[in-house]
């Protein structure tokens, strides 16, 4: 599946968790697609107006980093709320109330909109403990 295949770094350096969650879902990619399925159709003419994976890959980094949130922010001493509010309100999908989530082939959570996932693990949100709440939101995730 594409969510398995993003967590490659050799493909998709840079991409993890949350990453995945919000291009996914930003591009309407149910996540357990055969990556050969959302790959073998890329050109070299993606535009902004309807990017591909990879395109979106860019633009969602980008918009993180426009953030301009301190890496410090989430360190687990220095968190600042502030900081960690205005991620979170920029998340649309990752963790976020609401929102369907399932366990992929690596183990890890895969968050996702209800209409995927069904029949693969998926559970609520609130119906399984996010290894990822609070401080450790960013654990793993370079400056």
């Amino acid at each position: 599946p594409i969510c398995e295949v993003m967590f490659l770094q050799r493909y998709f350096n840079g991409i993890g968790s949350y990453l995945r969650a919000e291009i996914l879902y930003r591009l309407d990619i149910d996540p357990y697609l055969s990556a050969r399925s959302v790959l073998e159709n890329l050109t070299t003419k993606s535009c902004d107006h309807h990017p591909d994976i990879l395109k979106m890959c860019h633009i969602i980094s980008w918009e993180v980093i426009r953030l301009n949130i301190p890496y410090e922010s989430y360190d687990g001493v220095n968190k600042c709320d502030t900081d960690h509010g205005v991620f979170k309100a920029w998340l649309q999908c990752y963790n976020v109330k609401g929102m369907g989530n399932s366990v992929d082939g690596w183990g890890n959570t895969m968050w996702h909109s209800f209409m995927y996932g069904k029949g693969r693990h998926s559970r609520h949100a609130i119906d399984i403990p996010s290894k990822l709440d609070g401080d450790s939101m960013l654990d793993g995730v370079k400056p």
